[in-house]
């Protein structure tokens, strides 16, 4: 698996280049996948052509209750090797008993909403944010799952942090339990009764899972009690036999029920020895001797006539057997120990490692069918006839020596042709044929196609291996040729097996013959071959690991890298439509509900901020006016005129050119007679489908604070605005400064007439708009005897007719902020991103010129005080030099949080960010030269209402509509 993840990403696109540069032959054999609407929606189907239904259930976090974040939630540490000390490592919170376990009762219809508390800062964990671990978001999250008797299926936590649930009756999927940390924990479950146990990959101890209240907990393995607890040398560092063993990667790979005695044994992939998990007890030990080596087995297969574990040799020379019958048949005032009874054994000499055969199957006849990975061949594994121990009349059973423990019977297949196992063209080492199989209707294994181009049955009956079905590339039924599915599901009652996604955009359907159907001259008659296409978005890799038929008849696959449940649903069981749109309507009223909620929040946050700023402002008027009757004039001329020099002057002892209370003039303006009682309506968003959304409020993630870089050759705007104020007037917006080269021109021109200055008039750099200067009137109200009303009217009209900046400003947004935006929505789980969605950008954007040295700064606020939605993206592009004016935009992290911070950005930078909801300031420019800026907002579809406005406010700001 880890060499597999380091080439998909590479082989993605070495397929997509493959797919362009190389002839696609017409299909003559079989259909190519469907022609059916796109699910976008997340659904199609593909019923009208005789194929399944395939839709995405995403998880909810309505029906879920407080995670627990306490220390015995930790299931296990992952420990690498340079990080451990000298002293052997003692477990810690090494898995938690039934009684100590946070117990989360995740019923649909009674767990409550609950705010989750951050148990560090104490503060509400804010819903959507990368610590909230209710979403389903990362990377390798769940790694099989099993279905209980209540209809429920558990899904095993690879990296995701909390199990999945996912109700078959109702289609809903929430997580359960506490929080669970570490990646590769467990590597797929097994169901026996009530429990589903987690078998142990990266983990140190078993998942528990126990389905009549949904309780998650994990059982210890002793590791000390069954290795040398002896510190010993490894690599340099000091780690005994249990240390080692305890933070292990890669222990198991799967596992079985014994029918001897009801015990669960994990296969061992890297780990030493079998574990043996006894469900009565509830207790781990270990059996056999031990195995060195990484990747040994993969699988274990139950014989059919002696109920011995078969595992499938990967890296290991020989198939290893594990037989519990001792256990059973031990006489009864036996003391030896169940373990010591356990007859774990290697049959078979195959090359060491080569990763030859990757899981197996057993066909109708018993025989186990291992599946060829990077192997030429088929190795197929006839069980033992008998067990080791057998009762016998009148005989107490004893060990049996080893001539008498069963041999199986193990046998290669070649391919009926040449061609029949090999891997596809795209590849020259003959590597990753195949991963997984199932045994379909009529009684043949079939090999699911990683890097093959067909589908291989293999016919233990007659013994033979065959590729059956068209050529999937030839006919253009796959656009991926590698890592295309893994693992599958039989239907009997349609007749069918399903492969299930891993990298493919499509579900693959064996449809089998009939059993007894390899008596006939030609068995691949019957079998047809057919891809699905899958609903959108497709395109992740490893998409889905394992899968489960539930009792339903319906196929449930378990989210690995993709953000939802594949459901699966045969033409032979009836549609889930009906079911769904009962959850789209349960979902929007839940949506609604918690809208409704959170602007009512919202609304008496406000209102506690507006009362605690008053009583702020009032405190401070007090003891401004108690200072005043107090000390009064000084009497003293001196003391009176330094003072009011240091009110007059910057921290720095520079006198302030601009004394008003307004620090910018800028190309827009509000106008706000704002009360949140006076609301002609709330925002209604909708989405692309033109209903309502009932939501405003943008994803968290897209929230938060984002520096992108951009060209500024390509996106000039300080010549585009250098030019813009050249042709202002001079009287009313300012002028640029001369400069000390500038200065000397001046002087050439009374000499040489205009040549000289138009030479350095013409200079790149000549203009710098840190030295632009504007006119102190304009920085002051007409009531003031200013011209600021007049100032700001004439630069709005200017930027609004220059053509040249309009048109550089256009291509900026629509060529580079824009699609990132969508790239980030998309990374952040809106499936609306993955299909066109349309933005609403501010045109033009506000041009903001802040000169010094002034007193004023920007006041502290949020843009909803404006009127502005909480459907909008802020967007602030500085043009001057930071280091220069010492002016930054302030910005808090979260709404109401407080922790202003400075958001250093340079020009050529621009900083995205959500003002609607955090307060945001510039700070006195006490320089004197000035600070320019350029800022916009986006609108997106679905979170933002273009026909809004809030009463009381009024804009000059217009809005372009565009659809990526």
């Amino acid at each position: 698996k880890k060499q597999l993840s380091t080439k998909v990403s590479h082989q993605f696109q070495i397929n997509k280049n493959l797919n362009t540069h190389l002839p696609q032959p017409t299909m003559t054999t079989a259909p190519a996948y469907t022609v059916a609407s796109e699910g976008e929606n997340g659904r199609i189907s593909h019923r009208a052509a005789g194929g399944p239904d395939l839709n995405y259930l995403y998880a909810t976090d309505h029906f879920d209750s407080t995670p627990s974040t306490d220390a015995s939630s930790k299931p296990f540490q992952n420990v690498s090797d340079d990080t451990v000390k000298a002293k052997s490592k003692k477990t810690k919170n090494n898995g938690s008993n039934k009684e100590n376990s946070n117990q989360n009762n995740s019923n649909p219809s009674q767990a409550p909403m609950v705010t989750v508390i951050d148990p560090t800062t104490k503060k509400p964990i804010q819903r959507g944010r990368r610590s909230d671990k209710r979403s389903i978001r990362g990377q390798t999250l769940y790694l099989g799952g099993e279905e209980a008797p209540n209809n429920k299926i558990y899904c095993i936590p690879g990296h995701s942090e909390r199990v999945l649930c996912i109700d078959t009756e109702t289609d809903d999927v929430y997580p359960i339990g506490p929080i669970l940390e570490g990646k590769f924990k467990w590597l797929r479950g097994i169901v026996i009764g009530e429990i589903i146990y987690g078998l142990p990959c990266h983990a140190d101890c078993i998942l528990r899972i126990d389905t009549k209240d949904d309780t998650v907990t994990t059982i210890p393995i002793p590791y000390e009690e069954n290795f040398e607890n002896d510190v010993d040398s490894n690599n340099g560092v000091l780690r005994s036999k249990a240390d080692l063993e305890r933070y292990r990667e890669w222990k198991y790979h799967g596992g079985a029920i014994s029918p001897h005695d009801g015990c669960i044994y994990a296969v061992p992939q890297s780990a030493l020895r079998v574990l043996r998990i006894d469900p009565v007890a509830e207790t781990c030990s270990f059996v056999g001797p031990e195995f060195e080596g990484r990747c040994k087995w993969y699988g274990g297969v139950v014989g059919k006539t002696d109920g011995a574990i078969y595992c499938i040799p990967q890296n290991a020379e020989g198939v290893l057997r594990i037989d519990a019958s001792g256990v059973k048949h031990a006489p009864q005032n036996s003391e030896a120990r169940p373990e010591s009874l356990v007859i774990v054994t290697t049959h078979g000499s195959f090359p060491l490692g080569g990763h030859k055969w990757h899981g197996a199957s057993a066909s109708a006849d018993g025989t186990i069918v291992s599946v060829p990975a990077n192997a030429d061949n088929v190795l197929c594994i006839v069980p033992s006839l008998k067990s080791a121990y057998t009762v016998s009349s009148g005989q107490s059973t004893s060990l049996p020596s080893t001539t008498t423990i069963p041999e199986p019977t193990l046998y290669i297949l070649e391919g009926e042709t040449p061609g029949d196992i090999a891997t596809g063209r795209h590849r020259t080492d003959n590597k990753y044929k195949y991963l997984g199989a199932m045994k379909g209707p009529d009684g043949n294994v079939y090999c699911f196609p990683s890097g093959s181009e067909r589908v291989l049955q293999i016919d233990t009956v007659k013994r033979v291996a065959r590729s059956v079905g068209p050529n999937l590339r030839d006919n253009n039924m796959e656009s991926l040729f590698q890592n295309k599915w893994q693992n599958g599901l039989t239907t009997d009652e349609e007749g069918c097996v399903y492969a299930i996604p891993l990298a493919a955009e499509t579900v693959l359907r064996i449809k089998t013959g009939n059993p007894g159907d390899n008596e006939k001259k030609d068995a691949t008659a019957d079998v047809e071959v057919t891809t699905w296409k899958l609903p959108q978005p497709n395109k992740t890799l490893a998409k889905w690991e394992g899968g489960v038929i539930a009792k339903n008849g319906i196929m449930y696959c378990m989210p690995n890298n993709h953000k939802a449940v594949l459901q699966i649903v045969p033409p032979c069981v009836p549609s889930r439509d009906g079911l769904a749109e009962e959850m789209a309507r349960r979902e929007k009223e839940l949506k609604k509900a918690g809208e409704l909620q959170r602007q009512k929040e919202l609304e008496q946050r406000r209102m506690e901020k507006e009362e605690k700023e008053k009583k702020k402002r009032e405190k401070k008027e007090l003891k401004q006016m108690e200072k005043y009757n107090k000390d009064g004039p000084s009497g003293n001329v001196e003391v009176d005129r330094k003072q009011e020099k240091d009110e007059e002057t910057t921290p720095g002892g520079i006198p302030f050119k601009y004394k008003t209370g307004i620090a910018t003039l800028r190309s827009s303006a509000h106008r706000v007679k704002y009360s949140l009682n006076h609301r002609k309506h709330d925002p209604n968003p909708v989405g692309n489908d033109g209903s309502s959304t009932n939501t405003s409020f943008l994803p968290a993630d897209l929230c938060l604070e984002n520096i992108m870089k951009y060209n500024i050759d390509e996106y000039d705007f300080h010549g585009a605005i250098v030019n813009l104020l050249r042709g202002c007037d001079e009287d009313l917006i300012g002028t640029f400064r001369l400069m000390s080269e500038d200065i000397q021109a001046t002087s050439a021109q009374n000499q040489f007439g205009n040549i000289a200055l138009e030479r350095v008039a013409s200079k790149p750099g000549r203009f710098k708009l840190e030295n632009f200067e504007v006119p102190v009137k304009s920085l002051t109200r007409k009531c003031q005897n200013g011209s600021i009303e007049k100032a700001q009217k004439y630069l709005s009209d200017k930027v609004h007719s220059d053509t040249n900046f309009l048109t550089l400003f256009d291509k900026f947004v629509e060529n580079a902020i824009l699609p990132l935006l969508k790239q980030r929505m998309q990374h952040t789980g809106v499936e609306a991103a993955y299909s066109p969605i349309t933005f609403y950008y501010q045109r033009p954007p506000t041009l903001r010129i802040q000169p010094g040295p002034a007193r004023a700064l920007v006041r502290a606020h949020d843009d909803a005080e404006y009127g502005h939605q909480n459907g909008e993206l802020n967007f602030w592009l500085p043009l001057t030099n930071r280091d220069i004016s010492g002016v930054d935009l302030w910005c808090e992290s979260s709404a109401g949080s407080g922790d202003f911070h400075p958001v250093k950005v340079s020009y050529g930078e621009v900083v995205s960010f959500h003002g609607s909801s955090c307060r945001h300031y510039v700070n006195p420019n006490h320089s004197q030269h000035t600070r320019v800026s350029l800022d916009f907002r986006v609108g997106v579809e679905g979170f933002f209402d273009p026909c809004w406005q809030m009463v009381g406010t009024t804009d000059d700001h217009s809005r372009r509509k565009v659809t990526l």
